[in-house]
Order: structure tokens, then C-alpha cells, then sequence
């Protein structure tokens, strides 16, 4: 089969790819609702590169963001870009269909994809990619894969007796004095205004403990359009001391996953180990649907180690870089006034010195 490269910007086309050629593959994190509103709050475009040949069919979404929309860079002639996945994970999908030449269609694809890049003025590329798909494998011959700290997973397929039973002693405990004291469990469907900023309350106290970036603060519009957007892919869930609400987070659900995607707790009701219970009744739930995993997410290590207390494994989690235009980026990062530590960042002229953005 004669293959060339196709980018797919109709988000029919798009979701019938999904459905259909990476119906085992589908997360949250590939569809074109969650690109759009990112698009949308960090003014990017988004689009997807599409491969076929006899041996691999490939489906890589991905943000294109402007670099003179940087307000150093604003002056800058011409026009340059950079293009990265969405905040979380992603990266491209790659579906087998004859093993033996795979490794000759991944290089023909990255040829293509790397040769529209230039065409394209893309400067450079970065990818987050999906801890549980694992397609980082196929491209580690193409672009710079580098391993990062893992992402705890929980298998939803075994029965919550065993789930349970494989919980650290002190998250096993943590359940029970949360039960004991009387921490109840809710889960929201239909996320209001004001359990939006209830929630934005909880989290930006815990951002303020873990003295977070500042492109971690979320508004409560950001998430209200996040919300409208994904419909049933994203709930809330939230603990309850009464009536007072001591946890709280926002979950993906979507394919065979659920994914935390931002959570926090109220310092002064931490020893009633609110987020013990919500973890252990989102692991039922998800068991009970029918959801293959739960992605807890990674950390630094004291919050690796405690969401490890909930998982059954923990699963690699793999980042790419690629620099397109090598002068550029260059040029670029020579426009900072970073040190040398800080431009090992990638891509160096988007640290968080230069542009505090999340993407």
C-alpha cells in the first residue's frame, strides 16, 4: 500500500478513527473535546497526523501553539510553532497490522511527519506519552525518549476483596478511620458553579502547601469549560465530613480507564484520611463499570510513594523531544537570560521563567 502522510483536522474524521481503528486505545486524552478546550484557554490549534502502509496505521493528536504569542518572542520575524500533547498524557497511537515491517513504517512516517514539521515552521515537539498504552517503543530510534518517574496503576479487573488486600497496611488503616469517623463518599455526575469553586477551595489550598507553580492555579472558568466540554468523561467525587467537604477530585473516565486529573484536601481534616476513602470507592467504581485501570498519577516521591499504597503496579511513564529547527531553537533559548541548569527544560524557551504557562 502506498502510504502518505494525511492531517486530519475534522473532528468527525477524528472520532471515527477512534471508534473504530483504535477502539482499545481510546482515553480521554485523544479526542478532539478535550484539544479543542485546551485550545480554546491556552490559544492553540490543534491536529492530528494520520499514517497507513501495509504494516501500521498511526494517529498522532497533538497542540500546535504559537511562539510569538510568548511576549519576548512577539517581535520575532516570520512565524514559528512548536507543537506538544496535551497536559496529561497522549502521544501517538499505533496499531499493528504486520508486525515484520513496523519498524521500517515508523521511520517512513517520522520522515513525513518530520519533513510537514519544516514546511510548518515547527521549531520542536514534545510528547507526553500515555503510561498504559505504551506506544513510546515504536519511536525511540526517531525522537529523544527519555523515562521519568513512574505513575502508580491500579488493575480494576481483580475484585475489590483483592484490591484491598494488596493496599499497604497504612492506607488499609487510613480506610478504616475514615470510615469509622464518619467520612462519606459522593460522587457528582453533574458538576455545578458552586461545586466547582467548593472544589477550586480545596485544591489551591493544597497547591499553596506543595508552594505550586503558578500555571497549576486553575480558574473556576477554566474548569467549568472543562466540565461542559468532556459531559460524562469527567466527574467529581468528594468527601464528606459531615457536611463539610475535606476532599475532593476530578477524574477522567473514559476507553477502559479512570485518570485523577486534579485533586487536593483540607490540611485541618488530613487525619481523618479522606483521600484513603476516595481512592478505595473509586477503585469499586471503576471495578464495578466494567474500567480496565485506575491511573492514581506520579508525584514527586512522598506522593508517588502514597498513591503506590493504592496500586497494584507502577507503570513507566515516558516523555519525547524532537527539535525540527535546530537554529531556531537555539536562537530562542539564547533570548532568555536562563541559566544553564534551567535549559535542560524542554523546549528551554518555554520554562516556566519565560512563560508560566500549563501546557
Amino acid at each position: 500500500m502506498a502510504a502518505a502522510l494525511e492531517i486530519i483536522t475534522d473532528a468527525s474524521q477524528w472520532s471515527d478513527l477512534l471508534r473504530t481503528t483504535f477502539s482499545s486505545m481510546q482515553d480521554v486524552y485523544f479526542g478532539t473535546a478535550l484539544f479543542e478546550i485546551y485550545a480554546k484557554q491556552y490559544g492553540a490549534r490543534y491536529e492530528a497526523a494520520f499514517y497507513e502502509d501495509d504494516s501500521v496505521v498511526v494517529f498522532y493528536p497533538y497542540l500546535v501553539r504559537d511562539i510569538k504569542k510568548i511576549p519576548l518572542f512577539s517581535k520575532l520575524t516570520g512565524d514559528f510553532f512548536d507543537i506538544t500533547t496535551p497536559y496529561g498524557y497522549g502521544g501517538p497511537l499505533v496499531s499493528v497490522k504486520n508486525a515484520i515491517g513496523v519498524s521500517q513504517s515508523i521511520t517512513i512516517f517520522r520522515e513525513q511527519f518530520e519533513k510537514y514539521a519544516h514546511q510548518q515552521n515547527y521549531v520542536a515537539e514534545f510528547i507526553r506519552f500515555h503510561p498504559l498504552i505504551g506506544s513510546h517503543h515504536f519511536f525511540e530510534s526517531s525522537i529523544d525518549v527519555v523515562q521519568l518517574s513512574p505513575v502508580a496503576v491500579a488493575d480494576l479487573t481483580l475484585q475489590p476483596d483483592v484490591l484491598f488486600a494488596r493496599f499497604s497496611t497504612d492506607k488499609q488503616r487510613g480506610i478504616r478511620k475514615a470510615e469509622s469517623s464518619g467520612v462519606q463518599v459522593e460522587f457528582v455526575h453533574a458538576i455545578t458553579a458552586s461545586e466547582i469553586q467548593e472544589f477550586l477551595t480545596i485544591y489551591r489550598e493544597t497547591m499553596d502547601k506543595n508552594v505550586a507553580e503558578v500555571k497549576y492555579y486553575f480558574t473556576a472558568q477554566q474548569i467549568q469549560e472543562l466540565c461542559i466540554a468532556l459531559g460524562p468523561a469527567i466527574f467529581l467525587v468528594k468527601a464528606l465530613l459531615g457536611e463539610v467537604c475535606i476532599a475532593s477530585y476530578l477524574v477522567f473516565q473514559s476507553g477502559g480507564y479512570l485518570t485523577n486529573y486534579l485533586s487536593g484536601n483540607l490540611q485541618a481534616y488530613r487525619q481523618f484520611y479522606p483521600k484513603n476513602k476516595v481512592i478505595w470507592e473509586l477503585e469499586k467504581y471503576g471495578h464495578a463499570r466494567g474500567y480496565r485501570f485506575y491511573n492514581l498519577g506520579g508525584g514527586r516521591p512522598s506522593l508517588l510513594s502514597f498513591k503506590a499504597g493504592f496500586s497494584t503496579e507502577l507503570k513507566p511513564f515516558y516523555i519525547g523531544k524532537k527539535i525540527f529547527k535546530k537554529d531556531m531553537y537555539t536562537r530562542l533559548v539564547d533570548m532568555t537570560s536562563l541559566t544553564e541548569s534551567k535549559k535542560n527544560f524542554f523546549p528551554a524557551y518555554r520554562h516556566t521563567d519565560v512563560y508560566p504557562e500549563l501546557l
